[in-house]
């Protein structure tokens, strides 16, 4: 469509590419839901819902009723969430060791996919997670915990670093720290 600027939602573009891909929509189909009007695409729908030609091309059926347009992060296009590779609830014991000011556990944040960062922590489930040994906030406080047991006094900020990089390396997780300042 030469000269034709096309605007919608990316959020709604992937929901119509999940339908396709699952079979629910043929590509004309899909073409038969989009009206074009002075260039711009419109879709007559309501916050949330999906938009009226698919709603009348799927019909009706609890299934349809419970497809919904999902936001950014449903539709696995949000940028991914900032975690502490150092644990929050352990805030104080790194304090003590020297984490604070422009050091605090927050400037030492990694961007992770959700999927990475359940995997991480056990699943999805964080409380059953809790209960793997190799679940991260528990590793890692085991692994300094057990290191300066074995120094016989508290670890430096660097001997903590030099530790939570190591562990970093064995779990994919990229060592490109950020802030934590929010999401």
């Amino acid at each position: 469509m030469m000269g034709t600027r096309i605007v919608v939602s990316a959020e709604w573009v992937e929901l119509v590419r999940q339908l396709v891909r699952a079979g629910v929509l043929s590509l004309p189909v899909v073409s038969a839901t989009v009206r074009i009007q002075a260039g711009q695409v419109l879709l007559a729908q309501v916050h949330g819902e999906l938009p009226r030609g698919v709603r009348e091309a799927l019909g009706d059926g609890p299934e349809v009723g419970a497809m919904h347009e999902t936001g950014k992060a449903g539709a696995g296009m949000a940028e991914p969430p900032r975690h502490h590779v150092m644990p929050k609830e352990f805030r104080e014991w790194f304090e003590k060791r020297g984490f604070t000011g422009e050091m605090d556990i927050d400037e030492f944040c990694v961007k992770l996919e959700q999927a990475h960062h359940e995997a991480i922590h056990g699943g999805g489930d964080w409380k059953l997670g809790r209960i793997w040994p190799g679940e991260w906030n528990r590793m890692i406080m085991k692994a300094l915990l057990e290191a300066e047991a074995e120094a016989g006094r508290m670890l430096t900020r660097n001997a903590i670093l030099n530790i939570v990089a190591k562990r970093m390396e064995d779990y994919y997780i990229p060592m490109n720290f950020i802030a934590w300042r929010g999401r």
